[in-house]
């Protein structure tokens, strides 16, 4: 992926992991998930702490987010959620590329990254993933368009 490439960061919660996840097959696009990648890691270190394994998996990310070419779904759904200053400074060479898809419901406070293209989603009623897919291309298009004027 490179620096120039558009990144869906899908954060907060509830169930903005179900969203990446639908999000990436209905756009047809790489899904990288900060949840897997400490699975992955626990099975090598079962008795590690899970924040351990959370600062583990972050360099694991760039790295496979490096190694894609084209649009990418990255899902930092976790519990409890990164601060905004952490994932900022993981996706730092994406950030003028980001478009984060925000879950939010009544209740949960969470001010997400603060990402210049921001799709905010009531998560207490049901999602329809074809309408964020619809508002996510069209960010991504406006940025395809914009990194060719440049």
């Amino acid at each position: 992926m490179s620096p120039e490439t558009p990144l869906v960061v899908v954060t907060g919660l509830p169930d903005a992991a179900l969203v990446a996840v639908a999000l990436a097959e209905r756009l047809g696009c790489a899904y990288v998930s900060l949840a897997e990648i400490e699975d992955e890691l626990a099975v090598e270190a079962e008795d590690t702490p899970r924040s351990w394994l959370r600062l583990d998996a972050e360099p694991e990310i760039v790295r496979r987010l490096t190694e894609l070419a084209g649009v990418a779904v990255l899902d930092l759904a976790v519990e409890p959620p990164l601060e905004p200053e952490r994932v900022t400074a993981l996706v730092r060479r994406w950030w003028d590329d980001v478009v984060e898809v925000r879950c939010q419901a009544p209740g949960l406070r969470y001010d997400g990254l603060g990402a210049a293209r921001t799709v905010v989603l009531d998560a207490s009623r049901p999602l329809a993933v074809g309408e964020i897919a619809a508002v996510v291309r069209r960010e991504t298009a406006t940025h395809r368009r914009i990194t060719h004027d440049r």
